[in-house]
């Protein structure tokens, strides 16, 4: 029988291997993602990689990724709210979306009232000029993956 210090090293490590699997997943995601896309620039200059690409989407390979990618995202939406149920707020029930555009805009909130804001509409076209003028100038931004 187990004793009590037994069991929360079993739970420990199955923990650590979760978390090393969910690295080991995401780390190779995140390569799919850049061989993709190495791919499809491939293929705008190579028409034979076009057809080598086409082919992945005749035998639904990308659909089932992209099927179990957007099952996993659901998933992992409930899963979080249902380990810390105070994620759960009003602004976060309005919308998930409008936080991460907050976050990528480099926005405060979207739902703050103060007068001293600007609004958002000023706000996103803003950001939107701000990311024109960093097109025009050639600069260049590299994804964090």
């Amino acid at each position: 029988m187990p004793t009590m210090n037994g069991t929360a090293n079993v739970h420990s490590t199955r923990m650590e291997e979760l978390e090393a699997r969910l690295r080991s997943a995401s780390a190779e995601m995140a390569t799919l993602q850049h061989e993709l896309s190495r791919a499809a620039i491939e293929a705008a200059s190579e028409p034979e990689r076009l057809d080598e690409l086409k082919a992945l989407e005749k035998l639904g390979t990308l659909e089932e990724i992209k099927s179990a990618t957007d099952q996993m995202r659901q998933f992992l939406w409930f899963y979080r709210r249902a380990i810390n149920p105070e994620v759960i707020t009003a602004s976060s029930r309005r919308s998930g979306r409008s936080t991460r555009l907050a976050a990528l805009l480099d926005l405060p909130s979207l739902f703050e009232d103060d007068d001293d804001e600007p609004d958002f509409l000023d706000r996103v076209t803003n950001a939107a000029e701000d990311a024109l003028k960093h097109y025009w100038t050639g600069s260049k931004v590299q994804k964090p993956n």
